[in-house]
Parts: structure tokens; C-alpha cells; sequence
């Protein structure tokens, strides 16, 4: 694959041999492609959807759907597919897809996604009709390494649901196979590896490979290549050696105790990556610290609607809205980087192709409240510096990758998982990889109620926390703020001006609070008022922190820091509610999401 630029200044690629067997497939062919990290499978997708749409006579919105779990993977294939002249194609998460044919068939996507996935898993087996999918003929699965369990059941039901004369496009790499683990929570016992023969033998799939790696340019980023080609046939104990002598190569921090060397934009993007959550909060909190600017990568399910929806439908009312309103908003308030798109991207998550001059705001209303938006619709992570755990950086590219070694030897570096963690982890980068370490501190994080803490031993030999984590879900986002409009209407227009990665304070709220249920106000260091803590993140505070001498009688004056913006977000809900708080009946408001590590003072 060779990249050149054209006279106006688009990027144009040329596909190998290797990836224009797999880009220019029949569309009713089933492929199973090995793509390792770095070796191009971003335009070999996007080349797949437009071989299939130009020559193959597929349409892009109707017969194509693509699933991925990764939301950077996909806006890299839009990226590809901008200039190409192609219709806006359906991709969505794995966890997308359930919640969606749930929705088109009359089902309340009830629960949580596992549960959302079995109830669609059942739909496609045992419906006589199933509204949404009647149209695919081809469907292109993104990392099918990490489908088990209960999604690959789904994905099974899917594909036999399709017929014989539908086609797909499997790609994956079984080197960074992470998630079997997941398994001990899923109903399904399928591993990743059950789910690949599966395809093979019973779907007929062919199995194909990508030769060269386009990814690498610096030293030991072009090692990753060999590396992995090394331990993809070795036995699992000379696979971990393996690994060790390359790691053992790398350049290798020791301590890190001034991070600012992240904080350099001409470097490009830089990843932190860690092995557990734990170490994820650590490294954010020596980052806040010291003022470094960051974002921690969340769970791909946690992306949240994108923040120019609810910009974009202020003052409307509905319940329909004409498309020609609709684009002069459009024109007048949104960046030229979505204006051409806004529209076909809002149309095609509504889904109702009989009125394509109107738009139905209850219905876009019920996707982003069930969370079932497709990706393409979803606010993405935009930071210089990214703090991820290995497994939330899949699909990610960056300029530069440190590999976090673990403070204590980890019990399970010689299994496979471990292996394929490691692999991973060194294979995020373009230029530079390396090993760092982070502080000794006698410390363990432990996990209770749903979120992270912080724990430490007294010396009288009790455990007690330190530290909780408070996370995006902390952040009340079922109503905006009722009975002070003026106040509600700052907190909005706040949040239009705030980036990702800035410092976040919150501030003991009397008004809002009781003893067991402290609320804090969430702002800038500026005082630029942004949202508020739930309930749920205050009883957490009050059980782990209420015993304090300084908590005893009451919260008043505490404040928590550590915290930093991870985005801005579309919410929906009943129209009344935005009403009675001064936000017109739109039904969409604004949330802050943010992480951290707090501790209050």
C-alpha cells in the first residue's frame, strides 16, 4: 500500500496485492482475514465498502453494515471514505446492533447489554420477521478476535438470519485476543478461538492474510513487526520469553516523577497504557498533579451522543421537524468538519426511509436515552494524551506508546492473554515505544459498588480507602437542573466553551445535599459551573469517608480534586423537563462526563 497526495491535496492510497484480494471481493464472498497491528486494515475496509458500493452495486446505507467495537477504528474509515462520494454506511458497536434491532421490532431494549444482546440474539433465531435486516448483503466485522461469548452468539444468529447469499468480511488478528476473560460473566462459553472455526467451518469462510505492516517508522516500532511474526506459531512458554527479550530491548524509563515529557504537542499522540484500572487512575492522578492535560479511555459502551446534537436542536420542538429547518441550523451552527454529513448521519439513525424530507425528534430522543446511537454519532475521545488500560486501546494508533510495567511481577505473564496483552500494548505505536515505570506506594485497589478504590493499611493494621473513583456515570444526567433557569442556561452554555482534558473541581453543594448524600457542584478552576455528582457517587463518599473526624458533622466547605473533563455529551429525555429548566422543549441538554481519582478535603 503506497500513499500519495493529489493536486488538491487528498490523500489517495494504493492497496497491495495482499489487500486488493480481500478490497476487491464479490460481494457475496465470506472472508476471514488475518490483519496484524500496523498493517493496513483501515483502508482495507474502507476500499471494501467502496468496491462494494461502485462495482458490486451494494448501497452504502442499506446493504452494508459494519461492526466494530472500536469507535476510533471507525471514524478512521470515514476518514478513508470522506471525498470518496460514497453514502453514509451503518457501522455500530456489537452492543449498538442489539439495542437497535430491539428498537426496529417493537422490543424495549430492557437491562444491560448483555442482557440487550441475548434478547436480540433470541429475536434473530426465532422471529419469523426481523425489521432491520432484511436489507444487508454484506457485513464487515472488525477485530472478530474479540467477539465471544454472548456477542458472537448474536453475530451467529445475524449471519444465518442474512441467508446463504449474504457475504462478509471478518478481520481480526488471534495475536491480540484479550477478551476470553470475559467469559466468566457471559452466559455463552464460546472462546474466540470456537467463534473463528465456526466461521470457517460452518459459514464457509476463506481465510486470507495481509502481508506488509504500514504502520511502523521508528526503530523499535518496525521490532513489533518481527516480534509478532516471531510468536504467532511458537509454543505458549517461548512466546513469553520471546516477548521478554524484546521488552528487555526497549528503552526503559525507570521511575517517572515529572511527567511533562507527555506534554509536548509536536510529538503527536501519545498513549499511557496500563494493565488494570488501577494503574490507570494512578497515572492520571500523577498527571493532574502536575498539570498535564489528559483524557482515560473509556469502555466503548460509555461513549455517549455527540455533543453537536443537542447544540443543533435547541429551540426546536418537533415532534417532526422539516429537513430543510433542519439544514439551515445546520449551516449556521455547525462545524464545517460535520455540516455536510449532520443530516444523512441524523436520518439514518432515525431509520424511517418512507419520510426522508422529515425527521422525527421523539425517535432520535429514544436512541440516545437507550443509548443505542450508532457510532458514527457517538462524541469520541479527543486528547493530546491518552491514559487507557491495554484493553480499551484496541484499534488505537498513536505517535508515541509507554508501556506501564507493573510495579509487582504479575502471576499470569507466561498465559496466553498476558502474552496477547503485552503484544498489544507494544504494537500502539507509529515512532516511539518504550517501558516506563511509575512510583512503588504500598497501596491496592480493590472494587466495590461499581467503581474503584483506593485502599491502604493503617498502622493499627486496619484497612481503610484513601481514595474512590468517580466516573462519567457519577455525573447526574437524568434531568437538568429544575427551579433556577438562569442558572441552568449558564451550565449549558459553560459546556459548549470547556475541551477535553481540562482540570475539574467539585464543590460541596448544601442545597442539593443531605449527610448520607453529599452532591457536589462540578466547574473549572475559573468557576465555570458544568454539572453536578449523583446520589449514587454520594453515598460512596459518605461510606467510605463519612467516619472521618472531619466529616462528622457534616459536609460543608469539602471540595474534590484529581478530576479531569473526558467530554461533553448530547442527553434526551422528557421535553418537560428541558422546559420547566429554561431550555426550550427540545429534550436534549448537555452532561459533563469526567474521571478521577478523589479524595475530599
Amino acid at each position: 500500500m503506497t500513499e500519495t497526495t493529489t493536486a488538491e491535496g487528498a490523500v489517495e492510497f494504493e492497496l497491495d496485492q495482499s489487500q486488493r484480494v480481500v478490497a476487491e471481493a464479490s460481494a457475496d464472498a465470506r472472508l476471514l482475514v488475518i490483519a496484524g497491528a500496523g498493517q493496513g486494515k483501515t483502508e482495507v475496509v474502507a476500499s471494501r465498502i467502496e468496491y462494494l458500493v461502485e462495482d458490486e452495486g451494494l448501497s452504502a446505507s442499506t446493504e452494508i453494515l459494519v461492526l466494530s467495537f472500536s469507535r476510533a477504528a471507525v471514524h478512521a474509515v470515514r476518514t478513508r471514505l470522506d471525498g470518496r462520494e460514497i453514502a453514509r454506511t451503518d457501522v455500530r458497536t456489537f452492543d449498538s446492533l442489539a439495542s437497535y434491532l430491539l428498537s426496529q421490532n417493537g422490543i424495549e431494549p430492557a437491562g444491560d447489554f448483555d442482557e440487550r444482546v441475548r434478547a436480540a440474539t433470541k429475536l434473530l433465531t426465532t422471529a419469523d420477521e426481523v425489521e432491520g435486516v432484511e436489507d444487508i448483503a454484506h457485513v464487515i466485522l472488525d477485530e472478530v478476535q474479540d467477539l465471544v461469548g454472548d456477542r458472537a452468539e448474536m453475530v451467529l444468529a445475524l449471519l444465518s438470519r442474512l441467508g446463504e447469499a449474504a457475504g462478509f468480511t471478518a478481520l481480526g488478528d488471534p495475536l491480540q485476543a484479550l477478551y476470553d476473560f470475559t467469559l466468566e460473566d457471559s452466559r455463552s462459553k464460546l472462546t474466540s478461538r470456537e467463534f473463528v472455526d465456526t466461521l470457517t467451518n460452518s459459514f464457509g469462510a476463506t481465510m486470507l492474510s495481509l502481508e506488509r505492516n504500514y504502520r511502523a517508522r521508528g526503530e523499535f516500532s518496525r521490532g513489533v513487526i518481527e516480534l509478532g511474526n516471531r510468536v504467532r506459531d511458537q509454543r505458549r512458554d517461548r512466546a513469553a520469553q520471546i516477548i521478554t527479550e524484546f521488552e528487555s530491548t526497549l528503552p526503559h524509563s525507570g521511575v517517572i516523577r515529572d511527567w511533562n515529557f507527555l506534554d509536548d504537542d509536536s510529538a503527536g499522540r501519545t498513549a499511557v497504557l496500563c494493565a488494570t484500572n488501577g494503574e490507570v487512575l494512578r497515572v492520571s492522578r500523577f498527571l493532574t498533579k502536575q498539570g498535564v492535560d489528559h483524557v482515560v479511555r473509556r469502555p466503548a459502551q460509555d461513549f455517549g451522543a455527540a455533543k453537536w446534537i443537542a447544540e443543533l436542536f435547541e429551540g426546536f420542538e418537533g415532534p417532526e421537524l422539516a429537513r430543510s429547518d433542519v439544514e439551515s441550523v445546520i449551516e449556521k451552527k455547525l462545524a464545517a468538519r460535520i455540516r455536510d454529513e449532520a443530516w444523512y448521519l441524523l436520518k439514518g439513525a432515525e431509520g424511517r426511509t418512507r419520510t426522508m424530507n422529515q425527521l422525527n425528534l421523539p425517535r432520535l430522543r429514544s436512541l440516545i436515552s437507550t443509548h443505542t446511537m450508532p457510532l458514527t454519532l457517538t462524541q469520541p475521545d479527543r486528547a493530546h494524551v491518552i491514559v487507557s488500560t491495554i484493553h480499551r486501546a484496541k484499534g488505537l494508533e498513536f505517535e508515541r506508546a509507554y508501556f506501564v510495567h507493573p510495579n509487582s511481577p504479575m502471576d499470569d505473564q507466561d498465559d496466553w492473554p498476558a502474552i496477547r496483552r503485552r503484544y498489544v500494548a507494544l504494537s500502539r505505536a507509529r515512532d516511539v515505544v518504550a517501558v516506563i515505570d511509575i512510583p512503588t506506594e504500598w497501596v491496592w485497589f480493590d472494587h466495590r459498588d461499581g467503581r474503584q478504590r483506593e485502599r491502604r493499611k493503617g498502622k493499627s493494621g486496619k484497612h481503610y480507602t484513601v481514595a474512590i473513583e468517580l466516573g462519567g456515570r457519577d455525573v447526574v444526567d437524568t434531568k437538568p437542573l429544575q427551579g433556577d433557569p438562569h442558572r441552568a442556561r449558564e451550565i449549558q452554555s459553560n459546556l459548549t466553551g470547556v475541551s477535553p482534558g481540562q482540570e475539574i473541581f467539585g464543590v460541596f453543594d448544601p442545597a442539593q445535599s443531605t449527610a448520607d448524600e453529599p452532591i457536589f457542584s462540578l466547574g473549572t478552576a475559573g468557576g465555570a459551573e458544568l454539572g453536578f455528582t449523583d446520589i449514587w457517587f454520594g453515598r460512596a463518599l459518605a461510606y467510605n469517608f463519612g467516619w472521618r473526624r472531619e466529616f462528622r458533622d457534616g459536609w460543608d466547605g469539602t471540595v474534590i480534586d484529581g478530576v479531569r473533563l473526558v467530554s461533553v455529551e448530547t442527553v434526551a429525555g422528557d421535553p418537560r423537563l428541558t422546559e420547566a429548566a429554561g431550555l426550550g422543549s427540545s429534550g436534549f441538554w448537555l452532561v459533563p462526563r469526567v474521571f478521577g481519582l478523589v479524595t475530599p478535603h
